[in-house]
C-alpha cells in the first residue's frame, strides 16, 4: 500500500550481523515520518510526524487517503509535484526502498529517506529532467524480507522507472521483481548476492569487497607482512576476512583469522592473543563498531600494541570515545569522512538543501545513486523517453559520475568476477586516528585490478 507524499557499507552490514550479539543502531531506531519537500508553487501535500507505530496518513488535492500500518504492511509515502499543467509533462516516478522504520531490528536509517527527498526537491527546484518533475515514492521494508520484495512490486504496478535502494538488507526479495520488469536498482551497497550479480544493480558501495582489499592494502603500505584478523562467525564476516587475506597473499604477504562466536563475548583477549601467538605483525578485525574499544583493549595487553587497521572508517564516535587510546588506528573507505576538508562540497549542499538532516556515512551510497539517477534520466530524455527500459539501458553508459564524496567511476564495464560483476566503485581511502578523530592518511587509490585478482582465486 502507498501513501501519497510528493517527493554491500561495510558499517551496515556489521550492524546487521551483529543484532543477536550487540546493540548497533543509528541515532532514531524508530523514527517519525517527516514532511516531504515539494517544489514552491506545488500541490503540495503533508505527512504528519507520527510514530512508526501509528499510521501514517496523507491527503492532496485530487489524491485520496491511504493509511498503513508499521509492522503489517510496507508503508510508502510519495512527494506530489505539478503535473503537465506546470511542467514539461507528468511526473517521472522513481522509487527509494529501504529499511526507514523498524519494530523487528534494533537498526533503521531514516536520515536516508530525508536526504534523499530534499536531493530530489533540489533537482525539482532546478528544473526537473526536460521540465518534468520527479516524483519520488519511499517504501519503508520495515527490516522484512515479504515487505521488501512488496515494495518492489508496489514499485512496478506504479510505473516507477527506478528504484533507489536505501541500504536495506533484502535485494534478493527485491531485484528478482524489479528486473523481471527492467527497473533499476541504483545506490544500495553489496548487502545481498543480488546486489553483485543481477543486470538491474547499481551498487554504490563496495562492502566486503572494498573493505577487504582495502585494509590489506593499507597494512602491506604500513609494512605489515602478516596480516590477522578477528571475524565473526558469520558468512558476510568470514568473506571480508578473506577478502583480507586473499589481498595480503596477492601483494606477498600473509593472513591468519580467528573466528568470533557470534554470541557476546566479554572480551578479545584470547582471540588476540591467539592472532599474535602466530607472529601476526598488525591485526584487524570484522566487528561491531561498538566492539572496537574490546578489540584496542586486547590489542593493548600485550604492552607492545601491534598496528591496528578497521575495515571500515564509519566509527567516527567509537574513535573520538576512545581518544589517545586510538591514536594510529588505521580505517579504510569507499567514501571521505564527513570531517574530511575533501567532504566540504557535500556538507555545503546539505546546510543549504537539507539542514535539518542528521546526516551519516550510511546515506552516502543512495545519495551517490542520486548522481547517477540524475545523469541517466537526462540521457533517457535526450534519447527519446523515459521509461524503466531506457534509464536501465542509460544506466549501465554512465561515465565518470561523482556524488561528490568519492572518485567519478563509471557503469559501462562490469568485473570479471562472476558474484561481484556488478561491483562498479573500486576505490578505497585510508584514514589514521589521531585525539579521537579520523585525519586523512591517503586520498582514493583504485582496486580495481587487485579485486580482480584477489576474486578470481577466492
Amino acid at each position: 500500500m502507498r501513501v501519497t507524499r510528493t517527493n554491500k557499507s561495510i558499517a551496515a552490514l556489521l550492524c546487521a550481523m551483529v543484532v543477536v550479539a550487540s546493540s548497533c543502531s543509528s541515532d532514531s531506531k524508530t523514527a517519525p515520518t517527516t514532511t516531504a519537500a515539494v517544489p514552491a508553487g506545488s500541490a503540495a501535500a503533508t505527512v504528519a510526524s507520527v510514530p512508526s507505530t501509528d499510521v501514517a496518513t496523507t491527503a492532496s488535492a485530487g489524491t485520496d487517503v491511504a493509511t498503513t500500518a508499521a509492522g503489517t504492511e510496507p508503508q510508502s509515502t510519495d512527494a506530489s509535484v505539478p503535473t503537465s499543467a506546470t511542467t514539461g509533462g507528468p511526473p517521472i516516478k522513481i522509487g527509494l526502498i529501504g529499511i526507514f522504520q523498524s519494530t523487528v531490528l534494533p537498526y533503521a536509517y531514516p536520515e536516508i529517506q530525508d536526504l534523499i527527498e530534499a536531493r530530489i526537491k533540489q533537482i525539482n527546484d532546478d528544473g526537473g529532467i526536460a521540465g518534468r518533475q520527479l516524483q519520488l515514492t519511499s517504501c519503508n521494508d520495515g527490516g522484512d524480507a515479504n515487505q521488501a520484495e512488496q515494495c518492489a512490486r508496489d514499485a512496478v504496478s506504479a510505473g516507477d522507472v527506478a528504484v533507489l535502494g536505501g541500504e536495506t538488507n533484502f535485494a534478493d526479495s527485491i531485484l528478482p521483481v524489479l528486473e523481471s520488469a527492467n527497473v533499476a536498482w541504483i545506490g544500495n551497497a553489496l548487502l545481498s548476492p543480488s546486489d553483485g550479480t543481477s543486470e538491474a544493480s547499481f551498487p554504490m558501495d563496495g562492502g566486503v569487497v572494498t573493505a577487504g582489499v582495502g585494509v590489506a592494502a593499507a597494512a602491506t603500505d604500513a609494512g605489515c607482512k602478516k596480516l590477522g584478523v578477528m571475524a565473526l562467525d558469520f558468512p558476510t564476516g568470514i568473506d571480508a576476512a578473506n577478502w583480507m587475506k586473499g589481498g595480503m597473499e596477492a601483494l606477498g604477504g600473509s593472513a591468519e583469522i580467528v573466528k568470533i562466536p557470534l554470541t557476546a563475548l566479554p572480551d578479545f583477549n584470547a582471540q588476540v592473543a591467539t592472532l599474535e601467538s602466530a607472529n601476526v605483525d598488525c591485526l584487524s578485525a570484522v566487528i561491531a563498531p561498538t566492539d572496537i574499544p574490546k578489540f584496542v583493549a586486547a590489542n593493548s595487553l600485550t604492552g607492545s600494541p601491534l598496528p591496528l587497521i578497521l575495515p571500515n572508517a564509519e566509527v567516527g564516535p567509537v574513535i573520538e570515545s576512545l581518544g589517545a587510546s586510538g591514536d594510529g588506528i588505521l580505517a579504510v573507505g569507499d567514501f571521505y569522512q564527513l570531517s574530511d576538508p575533501k567532504a566540504k562540497p557535500f556538507t555545503d549542499w546539505v546546510a543549504k538543501y537539507a539542514p535539518d538532516v542528521k546526516v551519516s556515512p550510511v546515506c552516502l551510497p543512495s545519495y551517490t545513486g542520486t548522481y547517477f539517477l540524475e545523469s541517466a534520466l537526462k540521457d533517457a530524455a535526450a534519447a527519446g523517453d523515459i521509461t524503466p527500459e531506457s534509464v536501465l539501458k542509460a544506466m549501465g553508459e554512465q561515465e565518470n559520475i561523482s556524488g561528490t564524496m568519492n572518485p567519478p567511476f563509471s557503469t559501462t564495464k562490469e568485473l570479471s568476477l562472476p558474484d561481484d560483476k556488478r561491483l562498479f566503485p573500486t576505490s578505497v581511502v585510508v584514514y589514521k586516528a589521531s585525539a579521537g578523530a579520523f585525519a586523512p592518511q591517503r586520498d582514493f587509490k583504485d582496486y580495481h585490478d587487485l579485486i580482480e585478482t584477489v576474486g578470481a582465486k577466492k
